[in-house]
């Protein structure tokens, strides 16, 4: 469910993902996405994901973290603290409201 700009996930999904969840706009009655863009994702060393992939385009690292199941999130962190592919990490959300859409 990853997309180039923004991260797309089931509602009941970010409850792999630890923090502070606040909505913005108005909240869908049924199935819905959030969408979390890459730079509002914190990794922190240890955890259940696992990161899979990390791609230096410049002064930020694109990391690909595989949580449980098949759900992938993609953070964008700086370069120098860019974990390796196959380090344990945990995700987190930074404190920002995520924007939670009717599911597709």
């Amino acid at each position: 469910m990853v997309r180039p700009t923004c991260l797309a996930m089931m509602c009941t999904d970010l409850a792999r993902i630890n923090g502070f969840c606040p909505v913005k706009g108005d909240r869908p009655g049924g199935p819905a996405d959030a969408l979390v863009r890459p730079e509002n994702l914190r990794l922190a060393a240890g955890g259940s994901g696992i990161v899979t992939i990390a791609t230096f385009p410049g002064s930020l690292t694109r990391v690909s973290v595989l949580l449980s199941g098949d759900l992938t999130v993609q953070a964008d962190v700086p370069s120098t603290e860019a974990p390796a592919p196959g380090t344990a990490v945990e995700v987190s959300l930074a404190e920002v409201p995520v924007l939670v859409t009717t599911h597709r």
